[in-house]
């Protein structure tokens, strides 16, 4: 069976990047995040254990190796996700973090500094003293 593991991944991303090229960039970015949210919730719903968790990153890890810089048209929608999953997390739910891990490994330097000055702002993510 593990060698059907390719195939299908193969199959994954070509049909990401079908739709991804066919949508509009805000679209573009709504898609990748509903599959982000799709995947926090079904995390939740198994109760959050190690293997739902390990399961949450693996999507996000997959998604985010969609991205490849500096030449991806797509860039601006792993800063989007990341910015989204970080108000998602202090709003809805912070499993998402598992999940948008990932994209912060992608993100340029000034772009990962931005979004690190923004989290010392927010409520949520305060350091406790």
């Amino acid at each position: 069976r593990v060698g059907h593991v390719k195939p299908a991944a193969d199959v994954f991303k070509t049909l990401f990047h079908v739709l991804r090229d066919r949508l509009s960039a805000a679209d573009s970015s709504a898609l990748e995040r509903d599959m982000l949210v799709a995947a926090t919730k079904q995390c939740e719903a198994a109760g959050a254990n190690p293997s739902a968790l390990e399961q949450l990153h693996q999507v996000g890890s997959k998604l985010a190796t969609m991205h490849f810089l500096p030449t991806d048209k797509h860039y601006p929608v792993a800063v989007a996700i990341v910015k989204g999953a970080v108000e998602y997390a202090e709003s809805t739910n912070e499993l998402i973090l598992h999940g948008a891990a990932p994209y912060c490994a992608r993100l340029r330097v000034a772009d990962a500094l931005a979004v690190a000055n923004s989290l010392e702002a927010r409520d949520g993510f305060r350091v406790a003293d």
